[in-house]
């Protein structure tokens, strides 16, 4: 990547390395009599080990703030604390309350939350799922999320494309399957750990949808603990510009060993990040204050 039109002059560097999300150089001219001198100065922004992505998802509001429930049918979602209604685990897993769906009759019900994941961060998933059911498990065939027609009496936890319909079970809508029911499973699964990793769909939004379905029986689906930690992945700067240069090309290379990077997005002077490939040249620097940044990206799905 070679960026022209930016007339320099001399220019002197400092710079320091480390692991970030946003590694950058800044440019900047101070005149005297007879000389222009050019600053370059590295800015590494902290390194962030988990973000809040996931609202109340240990429940612990006593409510479900922060979810998107929708039901057909009778029931729907609850927050429960102990043993309730004869749920598969007398207490939470973890904390005080978890969800559970609750019926009295054929219902489908969902519960959902939608994360945003950002581009350059590395996003795991985790949560505890546990249910009891009182009739076989089932899944149709064409498989639905409907109570209404043939027996359906399953549980299962996706992520969803943005824009997909809440209900669809099309292939082409479902990211990851985190879980699900199938015939013959047994009637009492006690918490269970389930975890997905989402990096490939850094820089972009999804559903975590968790649903379940009950045309036969009681079903007591639950779930607790849901967790989002994201990481931001590590670029380092390997190469700058001498500290005092009368040189008319400004040459950055960088680099980033987590296995999760696919590539490089570049900005000069607060432009949009653009993709770009170490090193980069910056051409034609004139006085004034400069600035380049670089991230490292990990994303095959939405690139």
């Amino acid at each position: 990547m070679r960026r022209e039109g930016i007339p320099r002059r001399a220019g002197k560097v400092s710079s320091t390395k480390g692991g970030n999300h946003v590694t950058g150089h800044k440019l900047a001219s101070a005149r005297s009599a007879l000389v222009s001198a050019l600053v370059l100065l590295a800015v590494l922004g902290p390194t962030r080990s988990q973000a809040a992505s996931i609202t109340n998802g240990g429940f612990e509001l006593g409510n479900l703030s922060g979810w998107t429930v929708s039901d057909t049918g009778s029931g729907t979602w609850n927050v429960h604390t102990g043993d309730f209604s004869g749920r598969a685990s007398a207490q939470p897993p973890e904390g005080l309350y978890a969800a559970t769906t609750n019926q009295g009759g054929p219902g489908s019900h969902l519960l959902m939350q939608t994360l945003a994941l950002e581009a350059g961060a590395t996003h795991d998933l985790t949560m505890t799922a546990y249910y009891k059911a009182f009739a076989a498990l089932v899944t149709p065939s064409p498989d639905s999320l409907s109570e209404v027609g043939p027996a359906n009496q399953q549980y299962r936890i996706e992520i969803l494309r943005a824009g997909a319909p809440v209900r669809s079970v099309a292939a082409a809508d479902i990211l990851h399957s985190l879980f699900r029911t199938k015939a013959g499973d047994p009637a009492i699964m006690l918490p269970r750990v389930l975890a997905a990793d989402l990096t490939q769909e850094a820089g972009s939004s999804v559903i975590l949808r968790i649903a379940e379905v009950d045309n036969q029986g009681h079903f007591y689906a639950s779930v607790d603990a849901v967790v989002l930690v994201s990481r931001e992945i590590d670029t380092t700067l390997d190469s700058v510009p001498p500290p005092l240069t009368n040189a008319t090309d400004a040459m950055f290379d960088f680099s980033s060993t987590h296995p999760d990077t696919t590539g490089f997005e570049c900005s000069i002077d607060g432009d949009a990040f653009g993709e770009c490939a170490a090193p980069v040249e910056v051409g034609s620097v004139s006085e004034g204050v400069h600035e380049f940044r670089v991230r490292a990206i990990a994303r095959t799905r939405n690139s």
